[in-house]
């Protein structure tokens, strides 16, 4: 899912996030810093990490349903919802 929006409250990105191979695959085309955050379904936060600029691979084996935030460094944020079978 490519994600571009430009509005006051939302980030203006090029990211495309999708799950493959038991991994959730993030193409980071902006310049700028991101952090990625992942939380399951009862708000624990099960990762954190910076996204480096273009791939990034996140490992989650585990069935369930996940939040995925990218926030830049203004606090502007981006969340999707996954669902791993």
């Amino acid at each position: 899912m490519a994600i571009k929006k430009n509005d006051a409250n939302t980030l203006s990105l090029d990211v495309n996030l999708y799950y493959f191979n038991k991994k959730i695959v993030i193409k980071n085309k902006e310049k700028t810093e991101l952090i990625l955050t992942v939380y399951n379904l009862t708000g624990q936060m099960i990762i954190k990490q910076p996204l480096k600029p273009d791939y990034n691979e996140v490992i989650l084996d585990s069935k369930g349903i996940y939040l995925i935030k990218i926030i830049d460094t203004t606090g502007r944020s981006i969340i999707r919802k996954f669902f791993i079978k």
